[in-house]
């Protein structure tokens, strides 16, 4: 059960972060516009402290030598783990064999979704949609919605203050 959080103007100052895959697919791009103009509106609305839009890779893993983008699956992991969720099956790990030149290598690999939204207040990574709750799911676009008609978070308060959180988000994995 959700426990209905204080109106926004009562919450820490709400960052939100936008993470897009690249390549988009061309059917994507419009959807994607019409959640960074929303979030945008929230922002111009003082309902946001900020707005960043972001890419990362198709594949997380690491083949990818950006520390940065680690850090940020495993503050991701770290959240939902440490709050009762899951990013399954949004996020997807596999198990890629190439045999380019030599001898064939193994490697995990993450897939991420096609957009996935991260809210940060004062105290670290308050939620990250998609993420999924038993066999309720938890989206992108209900996490906005919520936003927008009640300026909350679609979070149980008392899972959201218990403990520390990750503090690494995009951007602040992306100074390092």
């Amino acid at each position: 059960m959700t426990v209905p959080s204080p109106p926004m103007t009562d919450q820490p100052h709400l960052q939100a972060e936008l993470v897009v895959r690249d390549p988009l697919p061309t059917a994507a791009v419009d959807r994607v516009e019409e959640v960074a103009d929303r979030l945008e509106r929230l922002r111009a609305g003082d309902d946001l402290a900020a707005v960043d839009v972001e890419q990362w890779p198709l594949e997380c893993g690491h083949v990818f030598d950006a520390r940065s983008r680690r850090d940020l699956v495993d503050d991701l992991r770290s959240w939902a783990d440490g709050y009762g969720y899951s990013l399954e099956p949004a996020f997807r790990t596999h198990t890629v064999t190439q045999s380019m030149v030599g001898e064939p290598r193994t490697e995990e690999r993450l897939r991420v979704p096609l957009v996935t939204l991260l809210v940060s207040d004062d105290d670290g990574l308050a939620w990250v949609a998609p993420c999924t709750e038993g066999d309720e799911v938890h989206t992108v676009e209900e996490c906005v919605r919520t936003l927008e008609e009640n300026g909350e978070l679609p979070v149980d308060r008392d899972r959201s203050s218990a403990g520390d959180r990750p503090t690494s988000t995009w951007a602040g994995a992306a100074d390092r």
